[in-house]
């Protein structure tokens, strides 16, 4: 009876090991978390735009923010790049970490980020170079590995800013010094006019610009450029990417969230021999922004008064453009007089200089209460079905573990229970053999 005591016993102990090491795994070496799978999980959010079914990084500024729990350890990303060299910086909860001390390439595509703290945590990672003028030129999110798990997607916030502009808005030179020449190791998207906007307003952003480009960029001028196609962003506008996808119908962006504010700086690289030309151009785009992001949008242009294009914003918001939304500020690198700080030999302002340029944006936008939400709740679609179909990657849910302990704990005391049971109706059961016995003596 004792040895079948201790054999049950036994089995329960055995019993109650596998759940809690089911229920509580060991701390997990480092995982490999494909964005593939975290896109369909609906766990990543992007920064920017990007392709439905896979996450490009194309423009300065794409990105992708992950709720993480980090057991301890690195980060280290993995990108498909046709690029010769892509920057990348990260963030936890919003204090950057450190910029890729290398860039990624075709040959190096895989980046560690160091100094990443455990526990539960908001980790962003921003492409910090110039979108590529190459037609071939394609960036990816790949993958993702470190030691802990993938949380719940971070939430969207209230305020979404788009940036429209030429090499200032992605932030070209801005790590630069004075004397520097313009290299790819300078450019800093997160260091540009508008991301600082951005993290001003705690907005979501979108920058959509590219070095060269402009309105009216003739192609007989810069044919070189983009491989002869004309470098100007109303081709570009309205596709999820820009060079390589802008004649790809499939590749349409579908708008499917729209900014609250608009904010434009550009015309640096564009032809001034026929203003009147480039005016129109102007009134063509915004009445297209408009007419895409809803005419309630506001516009901010940003440039130097007094240039040509600069009056032109002026004529065309008091006629053509007249009611429509539209905000002026006079805006010039080096606005504070601190243009001896700026990388004089490319003509784009150090970080400093951004600083000041969002600033004086800073200013009229929130001057104007250009800084609220928009309501779109006529726009807005029921798109709730399927939310409780997300799962979670990475972790066990904490419901499940409990479930398997009390369960574990009850299979434990009825087996006991019947144990005892059966221990106590041997003891008191009558000894028929030896009172047969007995009465045969008798």
């Amino acid at each position: 009876m004792i040895k079948k005591i201790i054999s049950y016993a036994l089995c329960l102990c055995v019993l109650v090991t596998v759940a809690t090491a089911a229920a509580f795994p060991a701390a997990a070496e480092t995982t490999v978390y494909s964005f593939d799978e975290l896109l369909k999980a609906d766990k990543v959010k992007i920064l920017g735009r990007s392709k439905k079914d896979i996450i490009t990084a194309y423009w300065a500024g794409n990105g992708i923010e992950l709720n993480i729990n980090n057991l301890g350890g690195d980060v280290t990303l993995k990108v498909l790049t046709t690029e010769p060299a892509v920057y990348f910086e990260a963030f936890i909860d919003g204090e950057s970490i450190g910029r890729s001390t290398a860039p990624a390439t075709m040959s190096n595509s895989e980046i560690t980020f160091t100094g990443v703290p455990e526990g539960e945590h908001l980790l962003r990672i921003v492409r910090e170079t110039d979108t590529s003028k190459e037609t071939t030129a394609m960036t990816l999110f790949d993958s993702i590995t470190f030691n802990g798990s993938v949380l719940e997607k971070p939430n969207d916030r209230e305020f979404f800013v788009e940036i429209i502009g030429d090499s200032v808005a992605c932030g070209a030179g801005s790590l630069g010094v004075f004397g520097d020449k313009h290299k790819t190791e300078y450019h800093s998207a997160t260091h540009s006019f508008g991301y600082y906007i951005a993290n001003e307003l705690k907005a979501d952003y979108s920058i959509i610009a590219a070095g060269g480009i402009g309105l009216y960029v003739l192609s007989s001028d810069k044919k070189e450029w983009y491989n002869g196609v004309p470098a100007n962003i109303q081709k570009m506008y309205e596709y999820t990417n820009g060079i390589p996808d802008f004649d790809m119908e499939e590749n349409l962006y579908d708008f499917s969230r729209k900014p609250d504010l608009i904010v434009i700086r550009i015309g640096a690289n564009d032809d001034t021999k026929d203003e009147n030309a480039w005016k129109k151009e102007f009134v063509t785009f915004v009445e297209r922004l408009h007419e895409l992001n809803g005419k309630d949008v506001p516009i901010v242009f940003s440039g130097k008064a007094g240039t040509p294009h600069y009056i032109s914003v002026q004529n065309a918001k008091s006629v053509e453009l007249k009611g429509q939304n539209i905000y002026l500020v006079s805006t010039d690198v080096g606005g504070s007089g601190t243009a001896a700080l700026s990388t004089q030999k490319t003509g784009h302002p150090n970080a400093a200089e951004q600083k000041e340029l969002a600033d004086s944006i800073l200013k009229v936008i929130k001057d104007n209460g250009l800084d609220k939400p928009l309501d779109r709740s006529a726009e807005e679609t029921d798109d709730t079905d399927g939310e409780d179909d997300a799962t979670t990657i990475g972790a066990t849910d904490d419901n499940t573990k409990l479930y398997i302990i009390i369960g574990a704990a009850a299979v434990m005391i009825i087996l006991l229970a019947v144990i005892c049971i059966s221990a106590r109706k041997r003891k008191n059961a009558p000894a028929h053999n030896k009172t047969n016995e007995s009465d045969g003596k008798e």
